[in-house]
């Protein structure tokens, strides 16, 4: 929900608004609610949603994709300090995600800044502004190389 004047929006909100990474994430077919998969005592949080594989058909049944077994993931890396400091936050599929234990290689995009960032291993970390977010969409790599069904956008 967004409750401001659209005639006098910044550009910056316009483009996070219509960003169309975001909004695909928002309107994902498999339509799993995102949690916060850690809190800790530190002003950070990591959200996670899972999101449609990339091996699955949309006329298949959502019961086809068991809970925690997708290959597409949707991370939000929180920080929620006021002040003005970076915070590095860390994403580790073994500590966020249910079956994660077996993401040892996974290809990150960034949503709102519309970039690949290519392949990382065991765990991703991002330099996130204070009193904000960074978005970011990840996939798993299968052992035996790269998902045939991943593409790249620039």
């Amino acid at each position: 929900m967004m409750s401001t004047d659209l005639r006098t929006i910044s550009q910056e909100s316009r483009a996070i608004l219509l960003n169309p990474d975001v909004i695909a994430v928002n309107q994902d077919a498999l339509g799993r609610q995102g949690w916060c998969a850690e809190s800790s005592d530190q002003p950070s949080r990591v959200w996670v949603r899972e999101l449609a594989p990339t091996w699955w058909d949309k006329k298949d049944s959502k019961d086809s994709c068991p809970l925690g077994t997708s290959d597409s993931w949707a991370v939000v890396l929180e920080n929620r300090n006021t002040i003005f400091w970076k915070q590095a936050i860390t994403f580790d599929p073994r500590r966020h995600l249910p079956n994660g234990d077996h993401w040892h290689s996974f290809f990150v995009r960034d949503l709102l800044e519309k970039k690949d960032l290519g392949i990382y291993e065991n765990n991703f970390t991002a330099l996130v502004d204070e009193s904000s977010v960074a978005m970011f969409r990840v996939f798993f790599i299968s052992r035996g190389g790269s998902n045939a069904n991943l593409t790249t956008k620039s």
